[in-house]
């Protein structure tokens, strides 16, 4: 018994790209140290109340977060934005 057999999967489309514009900068965000090895799903979570917006403190931070580890080295400040 074969219950996939009418299930068709395109391998060339599993990733879909996203654009994310930059997040502009207002008065009620949040301006932080970070302490060495703090996560940006922990920043998230307690700063944002949703760990999967970690992409949003990424995209406020360009010029001082690369995105290639979730987790920060110590004495950065960054800006939490808050919209």
């Amino acid at each position: 018994m074969n219950r996939y057999k009418n299930v068709n999967i395109e391998k060339d489309n599993l990733y879909e790209s996203i654009i994310v514009k930059s997040i502009p900068e207002q008065d009620n965000d949040i301006y932080i140290i970070t302490p060495d090895g703090i996560s940006l799903t922990y920043l998230a979570t307690k700063y944002l109340n949703d760990p999967t917006r970690y992409v949003d403190i990424i995209y406020a931070n360009e010029n001082i977060i690369d995105g290639d580890s979730l987790y920060l080295q110590g004495g950065l400040r960054i800006r939490i934005p808050q919209g």
